[in-house]
C-alpha cells in the first residue's frame, strides 16, 4: 500500500494536480487496494455503531 502511495503522489506532482490524473490515481488506489478502503469502512462504521442486527 505504501508503495502505491509514493507512486501516486509521484504521478499527481508531475502532472501538477489536474483533474484527469486525480480521478485516475483515486480509482485505481480504490480498486488496487480494496482491502485497505474496505477495513476502513469498516471500522468507520463499527465506531458509529456497531454492527448489531
Amino acid at each position: 500500500m505504501m508503495f502505491s502511495v509514493v507512486l501516486a503522489a509521484r504521478l499527481l506532482r508531475q502532472t501538477k494536480l489536474k483533474a484527469v490524473p486525480i480521478a485516475v490515481v483515486a480509482i485505481g488506489f480504490l480498486l488496487g487496494q480494496w482491502w485497505f478502503v474496505e477495513a476502513l469502512i469498516l471500522r468507520a462504521f463499527w465506531s458509529i455503531n456497531g454492527f448489531a442486527p
